[in-house]
């Protein structure tokens, strides 16, 4: 099935992401009152990315459960603790992301 995701939802899940991970405040860059030693409720961004963002647009109860367990794969603490983050399944590969993207 196709949804109508637009670019704007994809805009309320990078400033949500910005926010929690304290990149990004009122769309300035690096909160200067950020504490790094608080950890990121995942739960929450994953609720707030599959659910309340895309999964308003969904419809099948199949693809809600994938975007779900899409949420769970990519946005956990793996995706910030590693140096160079690697999707999972990619570690015969020599793709990541380095540190400072």
């Amino acid at each position: 099935m196709t949804y109508a995701f637009n670019d704007s939802d994809f805009s309320v899940c990078e400033s949500l992401l910005g926010i929690y991970m304290g990149r990004k405040k009122d769309d300035r860059c690096i909160d200067e009152n950020y504490q790094k030693g608080v950890k990121i409720p995942w739960d929450a961004v994953q609720y707030l990315i599959a659910e309340a963002n895309y999964g308003g647009r969904i419809t099948d109860d199949r693809d809600r459960r994938l975007i779900k367990t899409y949420a769970k794969e990519i946005f956990n603490e793996e995706l910030v603790v590693s140096e160079k983050w690697k999707p999972p399944s990619t570690e015969e590969q020599s793709y990541c992301y380095p540190a400072d993207e």
